[in-house]
C-alpha cells in the first residue's frame, strides 16, 4: 500500500471522487488526508476511526452538550476552542501521532541525503 503517491491531494484524481472532504476540516479532513497517504492497513483502520468519530461523536445542545454517542459530556479544548467528548480527543491525539510519525520518516529522507 503506497497511498497515491507522487501527487497532491488537491490533485489526486482518487480523492476527487471523494464528495465532501474538499471543504472539511479537523478530523474529517484528517481522515481523507490519512486516506491519501496511507502506507499500511493501520493508516486506513485510522483514516476510518478519524470519519467515524466525527460521524458519530458531536454533541447535543438539548441535551446540555453530552455527545450523542457516549453521552459524556463535551469539555472545552483551550488550544482549538470546540468542545469535545474524551473520545474524539482520543481520536485526535492519534491523527497527531500519525502526523509526527510522518514528519519523522521525512526527516530520515533528508538526514539520509545530506
Amino acid at each position: 500500500m503506497n497511498g497515491h503517491s507522487g501527487r497532491l491531494l488537491v490533485d489526486c484524481p482518487e480523492c476527487a471522487k471523494v464528495d465532501g472532504w474538499q471543504t472539511a476540516t479537523g478530523l474529517r479532513f484528517a481522515a481523507q488526508n490519512i486516506r491519501h497517504e496511507a502506507e499500511t492497513e493501520a493508516d486506513i483502520d485510522l483514516a476510518e476511526l478519524c470519519q467515524w468519530t466525527v460521524d458519530t461523536h458531536y454533541p447535543d445542545p438539548k441535551n446540555n452538550n453530552h455527545c450523542v454517542a457516549c453521552g459524556e459530556r463535551w469539555y472545552q479544548d483551550v488550544n482549538i476552542g470546540p468542545l469535545q467528548c474524551l473520545a474524539f480527543i482520543e481520536v485526535r491525539i492519534q491523527n497527531n501521532f500519525w502526523v509526527m510519525r510522518k514528519v519523522w520518516k521525512i526527516r530520515e529522507k533528508w538526514k539520509a541525503h545530506l
